[in-house]
């Protein structure tokens, strides 16, 4: 099982925009992130056997699981993201190698992925002097939480596949919706046109999977960490979309952060020496 963890849009920006020692710490705090997420995994995961599964246990020896670190998207922009490959054979109690249940890592992908993003989200805010605020995407959808002082737009800005999805599910619910009326009236002959007012939450989750695929671009040759973001014209080529880059990204994060928690956005080093850094900030 291949399970992809990617910090939120404000961390993104803050990582391809900040300066190294930002984006060693944002690194950092992805690599750590990533143990007790697997910790997780392993409590929730089964390994089953018998006819129909019908003996189910937790993983004697927990999980293998290696973890590999990429850095940008299908779409080349920059975007941090780490691949947790699961391997789905695991030990019984009795030693015997046996399957894990499946059906459990789609069940739980949404509630690991939370974890994730908390705890990447304490350290960096913890780590920097930041805080977060909700952010509302879709209305009527429960806001995003993000690192205040960031604009959106610079999200909007990184999230070039995600308006790719977005806008070919737009073209699918209008399908779906139109299919839906003439369906119905060739149902029914003489009844008025019936067209169902939105789409449901079901739905919308199985056009933006048919959304995903249909616009999935071939995966461009990965580069090195030093060869797209290890040099000063790595995060501003990516500007010249449209949008500038902040000055003063950090800057402007950490006096959001003093207006929503007063005193609180002081970094882990004081303004008066330099920051720390450490053998595991600096690793590539």
């Amino acid at each position: 099982m291949d399970l992809v963890f990617r910090p939120p849009g404000s961390v993104q920006v803050l990582w391809a925009l900040g300066g190294e020692v930002t984006r060693r710490l944002i690194e950092a705090a992805v690599d750590r992130a990533i143990a007790p997420v697997l910790a997780e995994i392993e409590r929730d995961v089964v390994v089953r056997w018998g006819k129909a599964g019908v003996h189910q246990a937790r993983p004697a020896s927990g999980l293998v699981a290696p973890a590999f670190r990429h850095y940008t998207s299908r779409a080349g922009t920059p975007l941090l993201h780490v691949h947790l490959l699961v391997s789905v054979k695991c030990r019984r109690p009795d030693g015997v190698w046996g399957s894990a249940h499946t059906a459990i890592f789609f069940e739980n992908t949404v509630a690991w992925s939370a974890l994730f993003n908390e705890l990447v989200m304490t350290e960096v805010c913890q780590a920097l002097g930041l805080a977060t605020e909700p952010r509302t995407v879709t209305q009527g959808r429960r806001p995003l939480m993000e690192l205040a002082g960031i604009p959106h737009g610079l999200i909007d800005w990184l999230s070039v596949r995600v308006r790719h999805i977005d806008q070919r599910r737009t073209e699918l619910e209008h399908d779906y919706l139109t299919f839906t009326a003439i369906a119905a009236t060739e149902a029914d002959v003489g009844a008025p046109p019936c067209r169902p007012a939105v789409v449901s939450e079901a739905t919308r989750t199985a056009l933006n999977r048919i959304a995903a695929r249909q616009t999935r671009p071939p995966k461009p040759p990965m580069p090195s960490r030093s060869t797209a973001y290890g040099h000063p014209g790595g995060p501003t080529r990516y500007a010249a979309s449209g949008i500038a880059v902040v000055d003063g990204l950090l800057a402007r994060a950490r006096a959001a952060a003093a207006v929503i928690v007063p005193g609180y956005a002081t970094p882990w080093w004081t303004s008066r020496r330099q920051p720390r850094t450490s053998p595991e900030l600096l690793r590539s």
